[in-house]
């Protein structure tokens, strides 16, 4: 006779699950014009291809920064925690990539050249672990390079939320559901939905700390980012580490921007 299900055995966490076959079908597929590959990929390179040592794709999933990332030169090295990501990886970036939590970073002390989490894939713990993880990178980044990030901009997304809490999409073959709340803390993004593609269904939960640009650099230099710190709007992404003056950072424009773009340096 089967056990009864223990109701204090913990929960898995959400990115056990969340980051599937079925998100890798979802964002190579349907989604892939949405995604602003060329410009993120434009961008690593510039900053990253001159590196002797190899540069880390922090969360590299399906290998959709680093395998073009490589083919432009990158000395780029993958971490993924997810198995079905790592599986669906083009041959000769799986060569390229292990399997691993950021939270604990397989490399020695000042091994690598630089390093990238982009499409919100930081934020994803609590604070202590958050910072942790930026710790980690800071301890193998060699001195002086530096860390390419995005993260949702809070003021942004309270606002969002507060506008449109819910989403239904349907195209050909696909339908995505999405609803989205902020927790009491005000600092917190709950998310919970459903995928179907090609009748296949998926039911998410995703959860991300939100940080204001004050908060977010505050925690860098705390983890052990000595260097610049440039913060802009993700639509601006491609002109960081340019020496193009950033925008005037102020509550009004953190609240028509989603998304911060990051460039630290160790």
């Amino acid at each position: 006779m089967p056990s009864a299900p223990n109701p204090a055995a913990p929960r898995a966490p959400w990115w056990e699950s969340y980051f599937s076959a079925q998100y890798g079908a979802l964002y190579r597929g349907p989604l892939a014009p949405e995604l602003s590959t060329e410009d993120d990929v434009e961008t690593v390179a510039r900053l990253f291809s001159g590196s002797a040592a190899p540069v880390l794709d922090v969360g590299c999933g399906y290998g959709r920064h680093l395998d073009r990332a490589r083919r432009a030169g990158v000395p780029a090295v993958g971490l993924e925690y997810s198995a079905a990501l790592l599986n669906l990886l083009p041959r000769r970036a799986r060569k390229a990539a292990i399997r691993g939590d950021m939270r604990s970073l397989p490399f020695a002390g000042g091994a690598l050249g630089g390093a990238w989490m982009l499409f919100n894939t930081f934020g994803y713990f609590d604070d202590a672990e958050n910072e942790g993880v930026l710790a980690g990178l800071a301890r193998v980044l060699a001195p002086g390079a530096r860390l390419l990030m995005d993260a949702p901009a809070r003021s942004a997304m309270v606002a969002t939320v507060r506008d449109v809490p819910s989403v239904i999409r349907m195209q050909e073959r696909v339908s995505i559901q999405e609803n989205w709340t902020i927790d009491s803390t005000g600092k917190r993004l709950n998310s919970a939905g459903q995928w179907v593609l090609g009748g296949v269904v998926q039911t998410w939960a995703m959860s991300l700390r939100l940080y204001t640009p004050a908060e977010l650099e505050r925690l860098l230099r705390r983890a052990g980012f000595a260097g610049e710190i440039e913060i802009r709007p993700l639509e601006e992404l491609t002109a960081l580490g340019t020496g193009d003056p950033a925008p005037k950072t102020n509550d009004a424009l953190w609240r028509r921007t989603t998304n911060m773009a990051v460039l630290a340096a160790r």
